[in-house]
């Protein structure tokens, strides 16, 4: 007689990979300014066309008129604050000259040392003397 064969369950197929679903190409990166301002914009354009249209089918929940309407106010907001941004920037351009109008010390070592100098100087009695010597 025949030994009776142990059957074994059937190992489970391993799933085949499957590609993850393709996404789409996102223009690359632009570390110019005025590129993503005008980015910007054209975003809020969009937006602001969608809502009007969403209102216009007059056939929204009010939740998604309120959702709308967070919308607008963020948009507003951003636009506003690009606005200003661009105002300063350009004022600052205008504004600002070439060289240190005050003639304060890019160092901060050699003040921290100009200052002990003359502190040490006040204390032993030489307050007329700057750090040089001469008399002030």
């Amino acid at each position: 007689m025949k030994a009776a064969r142990k059957t074994r369950a059937p190992r489970p197929r391993p799933k085949p990979c499957r590609r993850p679903p393709a996404v789409p190409r996102v223009a690359r990166p632009t570390s110019n300014r005025a590129a993503i301002v005008r980015r910007m914009w054209r975003t809020a354009d969009a937006q602001v066309r969608a809502v009007e249209a969403r209102l216009k089918a007059d056939d929204q929940a009010p939740d998604e008129r309120e959702r709308d309407a967070r919308v607008l106010s963020v948009l507003s907001r951003t636009l506003r604050e690009l606005t200003a941004l661009d105002a300063a920037q350009a004022a600052t351009k205008k504004s600002k000259p070439d060289d240190d109008a005050d003639g304060a010390p890019f160092d901060l070592d050699e003040l921290r040392r100009a200052l002990q100098s003359r502190l040490a100087g006040l204390r032993d009695g030489d307050a007329g003397q700057d750090d040089c010597g001469a008399s002030a």
